[in-house]
């Protein structure tokens, strides 16, 4: 179960490594799962709480900021309020904290061979913040392209998209993603 081991390696405090074969094999869900880490703020330092733990799954949350869940993650109850999920695949899912009012990209920056979906999301205490856009690199205004949180995108190769939370009028938490 290599996604699930690697959800569990990068969400976890200290300096993970990843194998090389598995990027090469799974190089967007292990870069989404590095953008997610990153998001979240965890370091070797980080402190972690576990939160449920039986023989179908295990959760825990690191820094506050980040709450993964490995193992059979359709039968676990999700984690409540305050909780944006971001990402899931096979046997795992990342959930963000919503107080960190930012938006997040479930694809990494890298290189492409045609254009691509991406989701993007919304990540805040406001139910109705949503995600402003642009794929020129130019900084998202209020006026740019807007999706609601969890919306897919097509993305074009080459481009620089920019993502931020649209929230009373103002964007912040503007993230950037390159692709090639």
């Amino acid at each position: 179960d290599t996604l699930a081991a690697n959800a569990y390696l990068i969400a976890m405090p200290g300096t993970p490594c990843v194998f090389l074969k598995h990027w090469q094999e799974y190089k967007d869900e292990i870069g989404a799962m590095i953008s997610a880490r990153r998001a979240a703020g965890i370091t070797n330092m980080s402190n972690f709480v576990k939160k449920q733990i039986n023989s179908k799954y295990y959760a825990v949350s690191v820094g506050g900021n980040l709450y993964a869940a490995m193992g059979d993650v359709a039968s676990m109850p999700v984690p409540g309020n305050g909780w944006t999920k971001v990402l899931h695949g096979y046997h795992y899912a990342y959930y963000l904290s919503s107080s960190l009012e930012t938006a997040f990209v479930d694809k990494a920056s890298g290189i492409r061979n045609n254009s691509f979906k991406v989701r993007l999301y919304a990540v805040s205490d406001d139910p109705s913040a949503k995600v402003v856009y642009t794929t020129d690199g130019t900084d998202p205004t209020p006026s740019s392209s807007s999706v609601t949180s969890g919306s897919e995108i097509t993305v074009s190769t080459s481009c620089t998209l920019k993502a931020g939370l649209l929230k009373s009028g103002k964007v912040t938490g503007v993230i950037t993603r390159n692709y090639i």
